[in-house]
């Protein structure tokens, strides 16, 4: 009877876990919402643009890690997972695949800018 209760322990933990993990998704905000974040949690602004479009304009103190680079992977995995990361492109729909990818590979806390650089702008 032990070993019973003890397995259905163990598997509930288990699904509870499986569950919150899967949860996990980006938080989209606004230029005016990632301004104030990033001014109170500055460590990983991560520009997924290519080299040109971030010689352009940044937001500053951001890092340039190209998402359609082989390697984006390999570099995001350098980061600290245990900090606030936001993420921004130029219009959205990159920093969105690259947030997805982030909270995959287990960052917990992924803030993408809705409306990308174009939006931080004006």
């Amino acid at each position: 009877m032990t070993k019973i209760l003890f397995g259905l322990l163990v598997l509930a933990l288990v699904s509870c876990k499986t569950q919150s993990t899967s949860m996990n998704k980006a938080i989209l905000l606004s230029s005016e919402e990632f301004k104030a974040q990033i001014v109170k949690d500055s460590t990983q602004i991560i520009d997924v643009r290519t080299q040109d479009e971030f010689k352009s304009g940044n937001i500053l103190n951001s890092i340039n890690i190209d998402f359609q680079e082989s390697n984006f992977q390999n570099k995001v995995l350098k980061l600290d997972k245990s900090k606030s990361i936001y993420v921004y492109c130029q219009a959205g729909g990159r920093s969105a695949k690259a947030a997805e990818k982030l909270t995959e590979l287990g960052f917990l806390n992924v803030y993408d800018l809705d409306g990308g650089y174009a939006a931080w702008k004006y």
